[in-house]
């Protein structure tokens, strides 16, 4: 639209257009002086690069290959997938292929993606089908997407009231508040007298609320933040799932689980947790450490080559590959659910993986791995370039010709496979120089390499992003109660050395800190023995 308009002139595309790229679209880019002049230019390279039809159409129907298969019936993920198949075979369709032909490869591709559940409610829909069509079973899903959705809602809803029989009339498009209305939105129980009559017990509430209720309809509860539910929760004794005090997680028997994660909690204890980042670097003067890195060729089930750099990592439990790696692979990904911790403890949750052979590209050596698909398995390695033009390297195959400058890893083999592709040979290339190792893949460089006669200091650093304690330590630095009278106070019952303003202290960051109350107590407490 930009660029077929007459009123704009030339130079102001131009500056539309290079505010508008991003990532790797953006980078040729970054220094193009703003005339009007490079926008005809600008505009054709981009063109040239990335309008090509082809390629596209690949992209589109690699990714249909590489949605991931459902294992278990659910609505949200039948919804996700069909979104996702949806939308790859518009894009073929915007790109003129004749996709209303392709009935047969598509309804393939979609019922091997699909769940055990439907695969079957679908061939008893369709038994006596000619043939299999896209659009009546694309129909089908979104039909049994409603249906799942309307019967989860319903039984959602059924053991939110509880068993009593009592229920209550919802019309769509209203919204009730549970303070107004709790005589019948909240559960009771019947409890026989001695005199054949029946009285009806509300529960009280945990929070302390005037009103009977139950946890889950609480409004003081559900206004809090999620952390301060569940330390409202752990309080109380309550069940994680579904908020009742009668038992606990263990002993719940209900088979709904949080919404958003599909783990063993109630969705109002759901916290999002932000991506654990640590950065660790080791200076030590002019020191290195070289690690393993090789290049290998990747083929996947159709037998394309893929190349790609790969760190061999012994202190790894599994494979690792990008997933930029990953999605140029044609190959199907499979469910996985895999807890990864780093350096500092640092996690995150792996949910895909994909089978690939590795090839040597030097010897007739091949391996069928599985791998991990992380969106970025290790930094640039190394991460700083290294001078070897004084190096004398011997005559012999190097897995990684450009080991010391710092390149992308696509993919980490781990200690399952690593001492395996270990001969034993080694070769030294000298004092304080790092040795060459034989694998598969080439003689690798690995080990330290120092530079220079005098011994450097070694700094290590680490560091790890916790918004909470800063914000603790902030509130408690611009804390105007810590320097009043207390501190005075203390002081006069304990040496004139400050052991009592630093006690103080002690006491009021407990009171400031709040959540972080232990670790602050730990850290007062080195303070005031040091």
């Amino acid at each position: 639209m930009i660029d077929g308009s007459l009123e704009l002139p030339a130079i102001a595309k131009l500056q539309y257009l290079l505010s508008s790229l991003k990532g790797d679209a953006a980078t040729p880019y970054e220094h193009v002086t703003l005339t009007a002049e490079n926008y005809a230019s600008t505009w054709r390279a981009l063109l040239k690069r990335y309008d090509n039809p082809r390629l596209l159409i690949r992209e589109y129907y690699l990714q249909l290959h590489q949605l991931p298969a459902i294992r278990s019936e659910g609505s949200s993920q039948l919804m996700q997938l069909i979104d996702d198949f949806s939308r790859h075979v518009n894009g073929l369709v915007k790109l003129g292929e004749p996709v209303e032909h392709w009935d047969t490869p598509l309804t393939s591709l979609l019922l091997m993606k699909l769940d055990d559940a439907t695969v079957l409610a679908w061939e008893k829909h369709s038994v006596h089908f000619p043939r299999d069509r896209y659009e009546e079973l694309k129909q089908f899903v979104e039909d049994r997407i409603q249906i799942l959705t309307a019967s989860s809602r319903f039984a959602e809803d059924r053991e939110r009231k509880g068993t009593s029989g009592q229920s209550s009339v919802k019309v769509a498009g209203t919204h009730r508040h549970t303070t107004s209305r709790h005589t019948v939105s909240n559960a009771a129980t019947t409890i026989a007298t001695g005199r054949g009559h029946s009285a009806v017990h509300q529960s009280k509430c945990p929070v302390g609320c005037a009103t009977p209720h139950s946890l889950r309809d609480c409004p003081e509860f559900i206004g809090k933040d999620a952390q301060q539910r569940r330390e409202l929760v752990a309080a109380r004794g309550a069940c994680w799932n579904c908020l009742s005090l009668s038992h606990l997680v263990k002993a719940c028997k209900s088979c709904y689980t949080c919404h958003i994660c599909r783990e063993r909690h109630h969705t109002l204890l759901h916290v999002t947790a932000e991506p654990s980042k640590v950065a660790m670097s080791v200076l030590a003067g002019d020191e290195r450490v070289f690690l393993e890195t090789v290049v290998v060729d990747v083929i996947d089930e159709y037998g394309g080559i893929h190349k790609a750099r790969a760190l061999l990592d012994s202190g790894s439990m599994a494979n690792f590959m990008s997933a930029a790696l990953a999605r140029r692979l044609i190959a199907p990904r499979h469910e996985v659910d895999v807890a990864v911790a780093g350096i500092g403890r640092a996690s995150q949750r792996v949910k895909t993986a994909v089978v690939a052979t590795i090839r040597s590209r030097i010897q007739s050596h091949s391996s069928l791995m599985e791998f991990l698909v992380l969106e970025a398995p290790a930094a640039d390695v190394p991460s700083t370039p290294i001078d070897v033009s004084g190096w004398r390297l011997p005559e012999v195959p190097l897995a990684d010709p450009s080991f010391n400058i710092p390149s992308t890893i696509d993919i980490i083999i781990g200690g399952d496979s690593y001492w395996e592709l270990h001969s034993g040979r080694k070769l030294s290339l000298g004092k304080d120089r790092p040795w060459l190792i034989e694998t598969p893949f080439g003689w690798v460089v690995a080990g330290n390499s120092a530079h220079g006669s005098v011994p450097a200091s070694t700094v290590c650093h680490l560091s790890t992003p916790s918004p909470s304690l800063e914000s603790c330590m902030e509130r408690f630095w611009q804390s105007e109660t810590v320097t009043k009278d207390v501190p005075v106070r203390m002081a006069d019952k304990h040496s004139s050395t400050g052991h009592g303003i630093l006690a103080a202290v002690h006491s009021e960051v407990a009171g400031v800190c709040n959540g972080q109350h232990k670790s602050i107590t730990r850290i007062m407490d080195i303070v005031i023995k040091g």
